[in-house]
């Protein structure tokens, strides 16, 4: 027979919690009001001044010895609006408030009116600007993360090769990132994009007239970097590489004056002196402009998105 269950005492009620400290507390002390601020000084009579003592008011003080004569002066222009005032600089500050609005000494630049034909330019040359900008500092980052021996496998949309030299850029003296320098040069259409703008496809041998739009900024100083539109790199039989966009315009070969140039040494396997001689042949005396049509292209190219590879 099983033993019965023995019932267990309920377990104690829990105390009230009681303070253990016995210090006594201290009375909070009134907070006291924050010091007033000073009272600023009245001013002096002084340095009050009542209306008609203004420039203006004297001006029109019929009781001035020239305040009649402004007065007169001011009436007659609101009759007559044709008569121009004096373009002094004491009638510009007498008239100021009055027949114009008050304005800043140091103006900014005139800006120009909305929408017109000068404000549409100048927003497309900043846009301009801008997307040239972020051009070359994606090229920049692509060539510094590239071996110089994997630089031809860049995939440009056009490759030129400079064959004669007709105009030398020259530096300028304020150079900027949105100041260009030109040099024009006579080149061979080694690949051309796919829709073909010269049309060189007739004549394998034709040269083509190019306007290359070099940085006047100084380039980083490293001998062997790949530099972005240096005119230090223009030079005979060096190949270059252009992306999109470029501009297409019409010439005539026969007006074109090759300049006094002394080529240099070329980099390429190209045999510049003789490829020099036959350009020079083309505007020797006798030589007929069908001649030279039949060699240089009538189309020109504009571009500024290019490398001239050492």
């Amino acid at each position: 027979m099983n033993a019965p269950l023995r019932q267990l005492p309920a377990p104690p009620a829990p105390s009230a919690l009681v303070a253990s400290s016995s210090k006594p507390t201290t009375p909070l002390k009134p907070l006291a009001p924050p010091p007033l601020a000073p009272t600023k000084a009245v001013p002096s009579d002084r340095a009050l001044r009542t209306i008609s003592t203004t420039l203006i008011a004297r001006a029109n003080d019929l009781f001035t010895d020239n305040g009649v004569s402004e007065l007169a002066s001011i009436l007659l222009h609101d009759q007559h609006p044709d008569i121009q005032y004096r373009s002094t600089p004491e009638d510009v500050d007498e008239r100021r408030g009055i027949m114009m609005s008050p304005e800043k000494r140091t103006k900014g630049k005139e800006k120009f009116a909305r929408d017109g034909l000068a404000a549409r330019a100048a927003a497309m040359y900043d846009r301009s600007d801008a997307s040239l900008s972020l051009w070359e500092a994606e090229m920049a980052h692509a060539l510094s993360s590239m071996a110089p021996s994997s630089r031809r496998g860049l995939n440009p949309d056009m490759r030129l090769r400079i064959v004669h030299i007709l105009h030398v850029p020259t530096p300028v003296p304020n150079p900027s990132s949105k100041v260009s320098i030109p040099g024009v040069a006579l080149c061979h259409l080694l690949a051309a994009p796919s829709s073909d703008p010269l049309g060189s496809s007739k004549s394998k041998d034709a040269l083509c007239v190019v306007l290359f739009s070099f940085s006047s900024l100084s380039p980083p100083v490293q001998p062997h970097a790949q530099t972005i539109r240096n005119p230090e790199d223009f030079a005979e039989g060096r190949e270059v590489y252009v992306w999109k966009p470029w501009q297409c315009i019409v010439i005539d070969p026969s007006a074109i004056e090759l300049g006094r140039y002394s080529p240099s040494v070329p980099d390429g396997n190209v045999n510049a002196g003789a490829v020099d001689a036959e350009a020079f042949e083309l505007f020797a005396p006798g030589v007929t402009g069908a001649r030279r049509r039949g060699v240089i292209l009538e189309t020109a190219l504009i571009f500024e998105r290019f490398i001239v590879l050492k």
